[in-house]
């Protein structure tokens, strides 16, 4: 009789099981690492949420990155890149006009209806949000049509009344202002309005508004403040909102939660008249350009139409500096 042969059956059975072993091993290992790449590129490109309403952004640049130009233009012949001419130099209103010498100029009749405009904002979609302004005089533009921001459809360049801002009290000729400075967050889509409305040279009753793009709605606001230009930034801590003050030549600073509401209470940054040729001027426009720079535009100001048309500007430039997150003062020449 023939022996038959054994097979070590227990051990084939164990290399097999350590074969699966290190395959799901090996498997896991996989998921692990992709896992953190995902995080890495979470941090990278968007923004990392921690508690307490704070978002934390893994590039500081202007909150506005996203704005475009308007394309309605394009129909009319002009050529990209664009500029907003609200200069009031020649004709009052809006113009849009090609970024070269010589190029086309463009106003279309409902624009100079609407009257003359100062502050403006752009958004992802090429709209153009303008504050209205007096100029010379109150006889075209009275003090309650001051209160209210203006959207240029970036498709079509339809004018219309976007919103209209609550005050404390009844515009005065007093006061001939109203909105004073616009500013646009990509991040939350909303557009922040500072105004002076209700105020007189002895009494501050201004407020910053948060505006939702989509429907007009206020959805937050700084009350008690006669702000002029406003600015957001994102820092790697947080978006902050930058704004100069009427009263004083002062910039100030306040932070914003993740759904851009206002948080906490604003904070003195610096003065203009304590920097290197500064003078008691108050900050007028807030910018921050490409090179991560806050580019600040004064004026005089004193609620009345003689010091605000005054042609002369100084502009004051500061650096930002990435590993402090801190702004250094650079320089400040004339426009």
């Amino acid at each position: 009789m023939s022996k038959r042969k054994k097979h070590p059956r227990g051990k084939h059975a164990v290399t097999a099981a350590k074969k699966r072993s290190n395959a799901g091993s090996k498997k896991w290992l996989w998921i692990l690492l992709l896992l953190v790449l995902a995080g890495l590129l979470w941090w990278k490109f968007f923004a990392e949420r921690q508690g307490g309403g704070k978002v934390l952004y893994a590039q500081a640049r202007s909150s506005d990155y996203c704005k475009t130009e308007p394309s309605f233009p394009l129909k009319y012949g002009l050529q990209s890149p664009l500029l907003i001419d609200l200069s009031n130099r020649v004709d009052n209103g809006l113009f849009i006009a090609e970024a070269r010498r010589g190029g086309k100029r463009l106003q279309l009749p409902d624009w100079k209806q609407a009257g003359f405009f100062g502050p403006y904002a752009l958004d992802e979609e090429g709209n153009i949000y303008l504050g209205p302004v007096p100029h010379v005089s109150l006889y075209d533009q009275p003090p309650e049509h001051q209160s209210q921001v203006f959207v240029v459809n970036g498709k079509t360049g339809d004018i219309r009344s976007f919103v209209r801002l609550p005050y404390a009290a009844a515009p005065s000729p007093r006061n001939p202002f109203g909105v004073m400075g616009l500013a646009y967050d990509c991040d939350t889509k909303t557009l922040y309005v500072s105004t002076v409305t209700g105020s007189s040279p002895e009494e501050e009753r201004g407020a910053i508004f948060q505006v939702d793009r989509k429907t007009g709605k206020v959805l937050d606001k700084l009350e008690g403040i006669d702000a002029l230009g406003v600015g957001i930034f994102n820092h790697p801590s947080g978006k902050k909102l930058y704004f100069g003050t009427a009263r004083k030549p002062e910039v100030f600073v306040v932070d914003l939660d993740e759904k851009g509401h206002f948080k906490g209470k604003p904070h003195r940054l610096f003065s203009l008249q304590e920097l290197s040729g500064g003078k008691f001027e108050h900050a007028h426009r807030i910018r921050f350009n490409r090179k991560n720079q806050m580019e600040v535009k004064a004026i005089a100001f004193n609620y009345t139409l003689q010091a605000a048309s005054d042609p002369l500007r100084d502009i004051y430039v500061f650096d930002y500096n990435s590993t402090t997150d801190e702004w250094t003062f650079r320089e400040m020449y004339k426009q």
